[in-house]
């Protein structure tokens, strides 16, 4: 794979155990990397574990921990391996197998054109300059964090389509396809690209106020935390309520890539304002060379 793994802590019933467990030996998941040597060398019985066994492309950790039965009674103790990605991915703003995996841009290209665990998708099918702009403005700190980040473990052997939709949870994202390109976007201030009037708006107008099954109060962020298990934060405004006249008006928000209380009330505060906001106009409009090459995500004036 494109992007190699690095691991860190193992933790044994949720608790680090530098004390306890020492991480001797890792693969990164290079597709050329040769076998683990030390359990080539170690292992009981020298057919378990040979050269040959390479695990191309495949990221793993060889450790030994010393036993305590008064810490484990119960016996050997299932192990979690604290791993990141190293900063190997490709990036579009420089060219070279520099970029982090932490970052929800370089890693969307990442899974769409990786050929063994992605979609295998070709540099020509991809629009490199919406992800190096999408990964500078994930990059942008804001209240001394990054914007955004991505954080989680991607199963591979899910549906590429639900991956995709995951990731771009991570970073108010969308994906979409146009002039023969992957393109990336991120829901952001943007400066309108033109202006719609009475010079080029045609026939009737189809104005939506919305309702209150799409306006919300109240948001429950479903997310990861730091050590990797599920957390809640919540988005709570009684001023709103108040103006919807003390009815609680709630949704669930699920953020799978997302370690961080801050950050995952940064996007649900993004969705509980963009439910506010729920004014929509439908119209026809004379074909121009300005009208043809609008995309999905431009702004423009009304």
């Amino acid at each position: 794979s494109e992007g190699e793994v690095e691991f860190h802590n193992i933790y044994f019933n949720d608790e680090i155990n530098d004390d306890l467990a020492e991480i001797i030996e890792y693969k990164s998941g290079a597709v050329d990397q040769s076998a683990c040597s030390l359990a080539a060398h170690d292992l009981p019985d020298d057919s378990i574990w040979t050269q040959d066994h390479k695990l191309s492309a495949t990221a793993y950790a060889f450790y030994q921990h010393k036993h305590d039965n008064n810490k484990f009674p119960s016996g050997i103790p299932n192990a979690t391996l604290d791993a990141s990605l190293k900063d190997t991915l490709h990036d579009p703003r420089t060219g070279l197998l520099n970029g982090s995996g932490q970052n929800p841009a370089l890693f969307l290209r990442n899974y769409l054109s990786d050929e063994i665990y992605g979609l295998g998708l070709t540099d020509v099918e991809l629009d490199d300059s919406s992800y190096a702009a999408m990964a500078n403005y994930c990059d942008q700190l804001v209240n001394g964090q990054k914007r955004y980040t991505l954080n989680g473990v991607l199963n591979t052997l899910n549906d590429p389509k639900e991956n995709v939709l995951k990731i771009l949870t991570s970073c108010m994202g969308s994906l979409i396809f146009t002039q023969g390109k992957y393109k990336m976007i991120i829901d952001r201030p943007d400066v309108p690209v033109m202006t719609f009037d009475e010079g080029n708006i045609i026939g009737k107008w189809s104005i939506t106020l919305g309702s209150k099954r799409t306006r919300l109060n109240r948001i429950k962020i479903n997310y990861i935390n730091e050590i990797g298990k599920e957390d809640i934060a919540v988005v709570d405004s009684e001023a709103l309520r108040i103006a919807d006249n003390g009815l609680l008006l709630e949704k669930t928000l699920n953020l799978p890539f997302t370690n961080n209380s801050k950050r995952a009330k940064q996007i649900g505060t993004i969705f509980l304002n963009q439910s506010r906001r729920q004014e929509a106009c439908k119209f026809n409009a004379a074909l121009t060379n300005e009208t043809i090459a609008l995309e999905i995500g431009d702004v423009v004036h009304v």
